[in-house]
């Protein structure tokens, strides 16, 4: 893929790098603890996502270095989780798993995880920018909304986020909740593609759980007919 400004990179290359830096951080004794929260940058049903700095540890790479923290409260997810043949624990660790295969420059990185009593967290690369779904719907001055973005815009957009779906689908991986909220757009305009708890690994044609967002879900998962890779292609037509 380009860069902007026509610089090519090799996409082995990209992940061979995010991979050792990633291994750096698991590899260094840091606990959640040594990560100082700085801003608070979205809140969910679950928990909270806090911009932090890690300044613990001898390597360079976790000096002054910032990252986002996903903290997901146990007792808010046990509460969902009564009727699910997947705990809360289960639930985060395949998250984790699937993010960890995915060295992609159009997704989210994980890094690292912690777990206490009460919480379970999640640290991955900080993306700061703001959400697809705030680029597209806008609130004037007026207090007047308005939505809409340029074609072309919306093709380039499009067009990353295609491209990044058909690498995680070639790892047998269904997003599942493809939604405008969960595209981030990074400081210099890339879309990058985030929360990644409703994914799942499919080794069978189909699957059968319903989740993600309602008015993206498709028909088959909504009729309970069973679905596959072709639910994240109608929630980017959608």
């Amino acid at each position: 893929f380009s860069q902007q400004g026509g610089e090519s990179l090799d996409i082995g290359e990209f992940a061979k790098t995010l991979s050792s830096e990633r291994e750096v951080i698991q590899s260094s004794v840091i606990s959640v603890d040594d990560l100082k929260r700085k801003d608070l940058l979205g809140e969910g049903q679950f928990g909270e996502v806090w911009a932090v700095e890690a300044t613990f540890g001898d390597q360079e790479v976790l000096r002054n270095a910032e990252f986002a923290l996903k903290i997901q409260s146990k007792a808010d997810m046990a509460s969902m989780y009564d009727c699910s043949d997947n705990s809360p624990s289960e639930t985060v660790r395949r998250e984790c798993d699937i993010m960890s295969q995915l060295c992609h420059p159009f997704v989210v990185r994980h890094l690292h995880d912690f777990e206490d009593v009460d919480s379970f967290y999640m640290m991955m690369d900080l993306i700061r920018g703001e959400e697809l779904w705030n680029v597209i719907h806008r609130e004037t001055e007026d207090g007047i909304w308005i939505s809409g973005i340029p074609e072309v815009n919306a093709k380039f957009y499009g067009l990353i986020v295609c491209d990044t779906l058909n690498f995680i689908h070639q790892k047998r991986i269904c997003y599942r909740d493809l939604k405008p909220p969960n595209i981030m757009v990074n400081e210099t305009g890339y879309p990058i593609m985030v929360d990644f708890g409703c994914a799942k690994q499919i080794t069978a044609d189909v699957t059968f759980t319903f989740c993600g967002t309602p008015e993206y879900t498709c028909p088959e998962m909504i009729s309970n007919q069973g679905h596959g890779f072709a639910v994240d292609h109608w929630a980017l037509g959608i």
